[in-house]
């Protein structure tokens, strides 16, 4: 995906477009590694220059990875509902 002014892109781990809007996930896998952070940190950036940052969720693990609320979002999504924000997805 390129950005406004074309001068980069990024691959999202997932892109889903729900009616009109496209929705895209990131999993953050390795937050405990602090060069993964860092690069995270600038992917969330990027992702907010973007004006995308409402488009966007985030999953991790850092207290292991809860599939019930990653499939409870999936699910709001599917029947068109906004996932404002959810911790530890």
């Amino acid at each position: 995906m390129a950005s406004k002014d074309g001068s980069d892109r990024r691959w999202p781990d997932f892109v889903m477009t729900i009616g009109d809007i496209k929705v895209f996930w990131e999993h953050a896998g390795m937050l405990t590694k602090n060069q993964y952070l860092m690069k995270h940190k600038k992917k969330l950036e990027w992702y907010q220059r973007q004006g995308l940052a409402s488009q966007l969720i985030v999953s991790h693990e850092i207290d292991g990875l809860n599939t019930k609320k990653i499939r409870d979002v999936v699910s709001y999504l599917k029947e068109g509902k906004r996932v404002l924000k959810i911790n530890c997805v």
